[in-house]
C-alpha cells in the first residue's frame, strides 16, 4: 500500500472474513453503536473552518464525511431488509460523490446526521439481533463486492464507519487542526525555493554527471539509484521545490513519515519524484558544510542534511526510502536512507517537497 493509499485507507482496505461463529457475529454487532459515539467525539469542539478542511487533497471535508455516513447507512439498512425479504436482490448503488456536492451537505448541522445515525443504528441492531443464525447466510448482489452474505455485509458496514472516522482522526492528528493559516506554518514561514531541471538524460549519463561533480554516494544511495524501478524521465522538465523544517509543517514535537506527508498534502505540497534527488544534488553545490565532529543520534536525520520527500519505490522497510543531501567537510553526498512508517522526524529536520 503506497502513501496515498495509507492516507485514504488509514485502517486498511476492507478484507472480509467468511468463516463466522455466533460469537464473531456478536462482536461485530457490538461495534455498531460505537461508530456514532466515536464520530461525535471526533468532531466535537471543531470550528467551521476545521469542518470544511478536506482530510486529504481532493478528498471530502469532515462535514461531507459525517453526512455521507448517515446517507450510506440509510441505504445499507434498506438493502439488509431487501435481502431478508427477497431472493438475492441487487443492491442498487448511488452517486455518493454527487450526493456529497448537494447544498444540504453544507447547510445541515452535523448533529442532525449524527443523531440520525444513532437512531438508525438502534433500529439496525434491533433487526439484526432478532435474526436466526441461518438468516445471516442470505445474500445480496452488489456492484463492488459481487454477491455477498449478510455476514459480510455487516462487516462492510462496520468497516465503512470506522474507516471514515479514522480519516477524521488522522486529519486532526496531523494538523492539530488549529495550525492552519498560522504564522510560522507553511506558507507563512521561512523556506528555501529552488527550481530544478529534471530528466532528459539516461541513467549512465546521470551517473557520469554525478561523478564529474565529485558527488559521493553511500551504499543505500547506490542501491536506490541502480534499482530497476528508479526511472529517469526522458523528457526534461522544471520542478519547483520547497525546503522547510518539520516544525514549519505544524509539528513542534516532531512527526512520523505518514503524518508529515499527509500534512504536506493538506497544505498543498507534493511528494517529489524520486529521480529529483540526483538532479538536485548536481544543481545544489553550495550546501552548507557539516563537521564530522557534530554529534549524531542513530536512526535520525543527520545534522545539516536535506531529505527529499518522495514515494518509496518498494514497501520493504529494509530498502532505501529515498535520498538525502549532505555536505561533510566539503564533500558533497547523495545518500539513501532507511525508515519505516513509525520513524519520527525531529522538528528541526529539513525536508524538501515539490509544489505546482
Amino acid at each position: 500500500m503506497n502513501l496515498d493509499e495509507k492516507i485514504r485507507f488509514p485502517i486498511g482496505r476492507f478484507e472480509p472474513h467468511f468463516e463466522f461463529t455466533d460469537e464473531d457475529r456478536k462482536h461485530i454487532l457490538d461495534q455498531i453503536p460505537e461508530i456514532a459515539k466515536t464520530l461525535r467525539e471526533s468532531v466535537q469542539d471543531l470550528k467551521d473552518e476545521e469542518l470544511r478542511t478536506p482530510y486529504r487533497r481532493g478528498g471530502w471535508t469532515i462535514t461531507q464525511i459525517v453526512h455521507h455516513l448517515a446517507d450510506n447507512d440509510m441505504n445499507a439498512y434498506i438493502r439488509f431488509k431487501r435481502a431478508l425479504t427477497e431472493e438475492e436482490p441487487l443492491a442498487s448503488s448511488y452517486r455518493e460523490d454527487l450526493w456529497a456536492s448537494l447544498q444540504e451537505y453544507k447547510d445541515l448541522p452535523l448533529e442532525d446526521s449524527i443523531q440520525l445515525l444513532e437512531i438508525l443504528h438502534k433500529r439496525f441492531l434491533t433487526l439484526l439481533r432478532g435474526l436466526q443464525s441461518e438468516q445471516f447466510n442470505r445474500k445480496l448482489r452488489t456492484e463492488v463486492l459481487g454477491t455477498i452474505s449478510l455476514d459480510v455485509a455487516i462487516q462492510r458496514l462496520v468497516w465503512h464507519g470506522q474507516h471514515h472516522v479514522a480519516q477524521i482522526k488522522s486529519l486532526k492528528s496531523v494538523t492539530e487542526i488549529g495550525v492552519l493559516n498560522q504564522e510560522g506554518i507553511y506558507p507563512h514561514c521561512p523556506m528555501e525555493i529552488r527550481v530544478v531541471e529534471v530528466g532528459g538524460v539516461s541513467k549512465p549519463q546521470l551517473k557520469h554527471k554525478l561523478q564529474q561533480c565529485s558527488i559521493r554516494m553511500n551504499e543505500y544511495g547506490n542501491k536506490l539509484f541502480d534499482d530497476e524501478k528508479f526511472v529517469i524521465s526522458p523528457t526534461k522538465r522544471r520542478l519547483e521545490t520547497v525546503e522547510l523544517s518539520v516544525r514549519n509543517l505544524g509539528f513542534s514535537d516532531g512527526a512520523t513519515t505518514l503524518q508529515l506527508f499527509q500534512m504536506a498534502d493538506t497544505l498543498g505540497l507534493q511528494l517529489c519524484p524520486v529521480d529529483l534527488g540526483p538532479f538536485l544534488r548536481i544543481q545544489h553545490l553550495d550546501q552548507p558544510e557539516t563537521c564530522t565532529s557534530s554529534p549524531e543520534k542513530g536512526n535520525q536525520a543527520p545534522s545539516g542534511s536535506l531529505t527529499i520527500a518522495s514515494e518509496p519505490l518498494h514497501e520493504d522497510d529494509h530498502f532505501p526510502k529515498g535520498f538525502y543531501l549532505r555536505n561533510i567537510e566539503d564533500e558533497l553526498w547523495l545518500r539513501g536512507y532507511i525508515a519505516d512508517d513509525l520513524h519520527v522526524w525531529n522538528p528541526h529536520d529539513r525536508i524538501i517537497f515539490c509544489r505546482t
